[in-house]
């Protein structure tokens, strides 16, 4: 079958793109999923550097002793209120979502699991970034010890 376009096969996706587009909540939808994405790319490389940081220099550690601390819980505190704020966003994107599918008269079957996947790999994050703050505090830090000079 060949469809107005004169290719064959694949013409009702590209008619519902072109619908999705005439939509006034499509360019929305697209910023808030974009800014989502965005923010979990970066959350996470804050949340990883930060955690890592007491690793990568013992010789600092041994001299500033617990302000090496610092870096792990500021991690944490940024996992936590990322998630918090991920939520929000997620809250008004699925508001977004269902005023884009109601435009366009979509009743697809079930729910997405966006949201849910996002908040359990942030959890998930939060999680981890608590650990390694414990692990930091309890085994790193009291065990460091001056490495001998060359």
């Amino acid at each position: 079958m060949v469809d107005a376009s004169g290719s064959g096969g694949g013409s009702t996706h590209s008619v519902i793109g072109d619908i999705e587009k005439e939509s006034p909540y499509w360019p929305e939808y697209q910023y808030r999923h974009t800014h989502i994405w965005n923010n979990i790319y970066k959350l996470t490389f804050a949340v990883a550097f930060l955690s890592v940081v007491p690793y990568l220099y013992p010789k600092v550690v041994f001299v500033i002793t617990w302000w090496a601390i610092w870096p792990p819980l500021l991690a944490f505190a940024l996992a936590l209120f990322g998630t918090f704020r991920a939520h929000r966003e997620l809250i008004a994107l699925g508001e977004i979502k269902d005023r884009h599918r109601e435009f366009l008269r979509l009743n697809l079957p079930g729910n997405s699991n966006f949201k849910r996947d996002v908040m359990v790999y942030l959890v998930t994050l939060l999680l981890a970034a608590a650990v390694n703050t414990y692990v930091v505090l309890v085994a790193w830090i009291p065990n460091v010890q001056m490495p001998a000079c060359a």
